[in-house]
């Protein structure tokens, strides 16, 4: 669900790699952005790549499900992860039926979340889980949501200049069914985001601005041509930046947010801009209408 979710196409915003946990180096946690920890126990070895990639700003994102061991967990992520793992919670009903959770008290000031503050931008009470984990020695963390009792469902932490996210649930049928709402795939690029943009280097811009292309660099636009000379934002959309030694860094471009303030532009400036019908169809019209005293007029104009 996670690749699919972060590798949508050609135009995705994302160069996801995806490792098994025995196969991952320190180079390639060095070469991230952001680093997401997918179910897994994460020896004590990479766990201090993980404390160098959020010492220089990037970004972690952490996903436990039942692979994950409280213990071990707590040994080698202790000193990052905004919190401990105390237990999974799956409440059930007196039939013995699930109990099943949903999200509350999300806190839409953050960065991650303001986005859905909007009006019809996405509704987080479809989503439901059957287990999640319930969460220890948080205290010293933000608290981004909640479940419906009360318990934490995310969590952030500031490590150094990077920041650590963790979602007490896994993003997996077993424990709910977030893959399967709307939500999930906006959800989860927000907080791809937000980690990114924690890093010291800038992926944001507007258009009309200068994008930061190094020496022997190519800047490829939304439509996947090369830009050829200065490589100023024409056009909003993902723009990929391919340096000389092969690296590769997504920027997104937007249109000033100016242009969405219908107060910026007066009555007058508006109706300058549209194009009054063709005289010789107006007159048609009117003769079509067997008004010949002409008060229908003030109708068709």
């Amino acid at each position: 669900f996670l690749r699919a979710a972060l590798s949508p196409g050609k135009q995705s915003p994302f160069e996801v790699k995806s490792l098994p946990v025995g196969k991952v180096t320190a180079a390639s946690v060095q070469s991230a952005t952001v680093a997401i920890l997918a179910d897994v126990n994460v020896p004590v070895s990479l766990a201090s790549e993980l404390k160098r990639l959020l010492k220089r700003g990037g970004g972690v994102l952490m996903l436990p499900g039942s692979s994950v061991k409280p213990d071990a967990f707590a040994a080698a992520l202790g000193e990052l992860a905004p919190c401990k793992l105390a237990k999974v919670v799956a409440r059930k009903r007196p039939d013995g039926s699930p109990l099943e959770a949903g999200l509350s008290s999300l806190d839409y000031t953050h960065p991650a979340f303001e986005v859905f503050l909007a009006p019809h931008h996405g509704d987080f009470g479809t989503i439901r889980f059957k287990r999640y984990w319930e969460a220890s020695g948080a205290q010293l963390s933000r608290v981004l949501a909640k479940y419906d009792d009360g318990r934490p469902a995310i969590l952030e932490r500031k490590v150094a200049k990077g920041t650590c996210v963790l979602w007490l649930s896994a993003v997996d049928l077993g424990w709910s069914n977030l893959p399967f709402r709307a939500i999930y795939l906006p959800m989860l690029h927000q907080t791809i985001r937000y980690l990114a943009v924690r890093t010291e280097q800038r992926t944001g811009y507007t258009v009309g601005e200068v994008l930061p292309v190094p020496q022997g660099g190519t800047l490829l636009g939304p439509d996947g041509a090369a830009i050829e000379g200065a490589p100023i934002a024409t056009a909003p959309g993902f723009h990929q930046r391919i340096d000389a030694d092969g690296g590769k860094l997504t920027l997104a471009v937007n249109v000033p947010a100016a242009e969405s303030d219908e107060a910026v532009m007066s009555d007058k400036e508006i109706a300058a801009t549209v194009k009054p019908a063709p005289e010789k169809k107006a007159r048609t019209t009117l003769e079509e209408s067997a008004d010949p005293a002409g008060q229908g007029d003030r109708g068709l104009w």
